[in-house]
């Protein structure tokens, strides 16, 4: 399921990541968009920072300014997971439904989907209901 960039931050269904992230700096004439880079989600990963791994593992998924490796985005997921990050433990449970990237395991997507909701992540707990409700 395609992620979607808001202030550097992944929500939503699509993901629009730009390659170049634009930013707007007033001018005397007025506003102009300039590039930036993105923010480092590979360096807050690294450091620990759950958020950032499931950020970075949206980019992976996507291939938002990355090559595309729905593994690697699998490994970050579970690591943002691991660390806390319900949104990541939720797109994690997605990519498991999906069987993108992992073996498809609808009862792992089940286990993630939960986890996502106890740790607060309200989408998670749609999707738990939604899951449940084909059963």
């Amino acid at each position: 399921m395609p992620r979607n960039f808001i202030d550097g931050h992944v929500t939503g269904a699509t993901l629009t990541a730009a390659r170049t992230w634009v930013c707007s700096t007033r001018t005397a004439v007025g506003w102009r968009r300039t590039p930036r880079e993105p923010p480092n989600f590979t360096s807050a990963c690294d450091g620990g920072n759950a958020r950032g791994c499931s950020s970075l593992g949206a980019l992976y998924e996507n291939g938002g300014g990355v090559n595309k490796d729905e593994r690697q985005a699998a490994k970050l997921y579970q690591q943002a997971c691991e660390g806390g990050n319900g949104r990541g433990c939720a797109y994690l449970g997605d990519l498991y439904m999906q069987g993108t990237g992992v073996a498809k395991d609808q009862g792992r997507a089940e286990q993630l989907y939960q986890r996502a909701c106890e740790q607060g992540y309200a989408e998670g707990c749609t999707d738990l209901e939604k899951l449940k409700g084909k059963h």
